[in-house]
């Protein structure tokens, strides 16, 4: 392994999309894993820092990076697919098969990572998603916060919110949890809301 960073991404153009970033320097160097979460196991992850799921187009290490999170400093994150939530979708939550929130708690659980980061659209039937993260977290000995950020507050041009997630293994440090929301344009382009020890940034 050449990389301390790893992205998942099952979506072929976003993947490509990840590797040509990488290649510019644009987001940190690290590998790319174009298969299904369900099939990543533990024994892959062996060795990353920083592990980035649902990873898109490289947003959070983009944004993580602007917020002076270092490059080798350990970070989960996953931004879960939201379409089962949306308001915008057929609204079949959990029975939405994209809802593949139990395979990334599965390797949370069996890595530990010391920090994870989300997020996930705000409103009344994402709030149940959020209770079964909290719920699992918790079981699972981390610290849970998270925060309602409006996407528009962000500078983003339109009004759905997100909801943003931090969690982190020791109990006591949690207020010096990371909290990132994501709030996509029209562009493509993320808008990142970063808040954390008693600290808030706005980077875009």
């Amino acid at each position: 392994m050449d990389s301390a960073v790893y992205y998942n991404e099952f979506d072929p153009y976003k993947a490509e999309w990840l590797r040509n970033l990488i290649s510019e320097k644009l987001i940190a160097d690290g590998d790319v894993d174009d298969r299904s979460i369900c099939d990543v196991r533990a024994e892959d992850l062996r060795g990353y820092r920083q592990c980035h799921f649902f990873a898109g187009i490289g947003v959070w290490s983009y944004a993580l990076n602007l917020a002076g999170w270092s490059n080798d400093r350990e970070v989960w994150t996953g931004s879960c697919p939201c379409q089962g939530f949306s308001v915008a979708g057929a609204g079949k939550g959990f029975d939405d098969e994209r809802h593949l929130w139990p395979e990334f708690f599965r390797l949370i659980r069996e890595c530990r990572p010391a920090t994870v980061v989300g997020e996930q659209v705000a409103n009344p039937l994402a709030l149940a998603w959020l209770d079964l993260v909290q719920t699992d977290l918790e079981g699972a000995g981390y610290a849970v916060g998270a925060a309602d950020l409006c996407a528009a507050g962000s500078g983003a041009p339109h009004l759905p919110q997100k909801r943003a997630a931090a969690r982190t293994a020791s109990k006591p440090q949690l207020a010096q949890v990371l909290v990132v929301a994501a709030a996509a344009d029209d562009r493509g382009v993320s808008t990142i809301a970063f808040a954390g020890s008693g600290e808030t940034k706005r980077v875009a």
